[in-house]
């Protein structure tokens, strides 16, 4: 289950069985949404430091409201120098949503932009474990395999990258990403033809940027 109901009565945590239940006061769920609101508007009219301001006063008053760390991930993919910031809040958010692969996901992304390689697979592996509990139809899931694949390809692990990219491509047939990075796994070890299949097939599908690998190595 993807989403987490809270029960909203008076600020509290408590810990029963190993798990940790959260409950916060109406006002300040009420003050953190409209928080989220005028953040939201705010990115929409590009003042990313504004929204940003707004996102870090939501969390402060109520932690627990998940859509203010899916917004301030949005607002990362707009404006990458607060990265460090939003990392730190992303991973403030995986701890209270502790099987989130949405949120695990994004904190692998945040940690591969900053060529955190080896921290990056490790997210990316929580986020696909917890995937494989909450639901692998979720319309993010085959990106945690081809961005932990890439990871590996950046790191010369072409066995790790190419198992990634076979079960993105399981999970989405028609993914060309994925089709041209396992060409590139498979050129690096040595199969050229496969190699040119994934990417001539990739092309196909209209990934204009594998067109510099068939008129390097297909020819």
């Amino acid at each position: 289950m993807r989403f987490v109901l809270l029960l909203i009565y008076i600020t509290l945590s408590f810990n029963l069985h190993g798990q940790t239940f959260y409950e916060v006061d109406i006002d300040d769920r009420n003050l953190a949404i409209e928080l989220n609101k005028e953040a939201e508007k705010f990115l929409n009219e590009n003042r990313v430091k504004t929204a940003l301001d707004r996102l870090l006063e939501s969390i402060s008053v109520d932690s627990v409201l998940r859509e203010s760390y899916l917004l301030i991930y949005q607002l990362w993919l707009a404006e990458k120098s607060y990265t460090e910031t939003i990392a730190t809040v992303i991973y403030k958010g995986k701890q209270i949503f502790n099987d989130d692969d949405e949120l695990c996901f994004y904190y692998a992304e945040l940690l591969r932009f900053q060529s955190m390689l080896p921290e990056a697979i490790l997210e990316y592996t929580n986020a696909m474990n917890y995937a494989r509990r909450n639901g692998e139809d979720f319309y993010l899931v085959h990106y945690y395999y081809l961005n932990r694949g890439n990871c590996f390809l950046s790191m010369n692990m072409e066995d790790g990258a190419l198992a990634d990219f076979n079960y993105a491509l399981k999970l989405k047939p028609d993914f060309t990403a994925a089709l041209c990075g396992r060409g590139v796994c498979l050129f690096r070890k040595g199969n050229k033809d496969k190699a040119c299949t994934d990417w001539q097939q990739a092309l196909k599908l209209g990934y204009a940027p594998v067109k510099q690998y068939i008129d390097k190595y297909c020819k």
